[in-house]
């Protein structure tokens, strides 16, 4: 796998890669990451033809997807965290 190319975005950091016959696209914000893979086919041979699919509606819906993923893991860590107070024994 190599690196095709690199997408500037303000909000995000955005990266093509090549590999084989595939092209992958990898949105990263933060702790997050998402990859979107691509077969490379007629209409879709070069970086060139993979910029114009990450269109702003594209890079909106994955920081709406980021914003989830979020929610989910800060959701899951607060349900580990959290005690029950008849848990623990009564120490006098």
């Amino acid at each position: 796998m190599r690196i095709a190319g690199y997408i500037e975005h303000p909000d995000c950091k955005i990266t093509v890669f090549k590999t084989g016959t595939r092209y992958a696209i990898k949105v990263e914000t933060g702790l997050y990451e998402q990859t979107f893979k691509l077969r490379e086919h007629v209409g879709i041979e070069t970086f060139d033809d993979v910029k114009p699919l990450v269109t702003e509606p594209f890079i909106q819906s994955c920081m709406v997807r980021f914003n989830d993923m979020h929610q989910d893991l800060t959701s899951s860590i607060s349900s580990f965290l959290e005690t029950d107070e008849d848990e623990f024994e009564e120490i006098i």
